[in-house]
This record gives C-alpha cells, structure tokens and sequence, in this order.
C-alpha cells in the first residue's frame, strides 16, 4: 500500500534545494527521521540511483524492511 505521504530523499545524498543551506542530511538524522515516520504511519520512500548515495544511507537504516520503496534508475535506452 502506497500512503498519502512520502518521504523524499534528494538531501539524504545531494546538497538539493533552492533554500538548502544545511547541505547533506546525515545518517543520525536519517535514522531519527525515518524511526518517526514509522512511528507515524508514514511507510513510503522515493528515492533514486542520480541521488548520490541517499539509497545507500536509507539501506544502512535498520528498520528498512518497514517501508515500502520508491526508486529510479538511469535508463540505458
């Protein structure tokens, strides 16, 4: 099941944003992050290959197998 709400990650890998002025997210507040949205209901993630290493970051996250993922790839079409 696909939730309402979905957690983005651009910043979990990349300086993404216009008003970004933190940079990258770290691991901590990924896990802190992700700990809360499973308290929350929130069970839905996109993330993406071209996301520097966001999907790396989430996998390290130990309760992983919570949610469900959304990721892109670089076609090679």
């Amino acid at each position: 099941m696909i939730n309402k709400i979905t957690i983005g990650t651009a910043q979990f890998g990349l300086k993404y944003g216009i008003n970004n002025k933190r940079g990258v997210v770290s691991q901590d507040e990924i896990n802190d992050l992700l700990s809360y949205a499973i308290q929350k209901g929130i069970k839905t993630i996109d993330t993406a290959y071209g996301y520097g290493k966001s999907e790396e970051k989430i996998g390290r996250f130990k309760g992983i197998k919570e949610f469900n993922i959304i990721s892109k790839f670089k076609s090679n079409c």
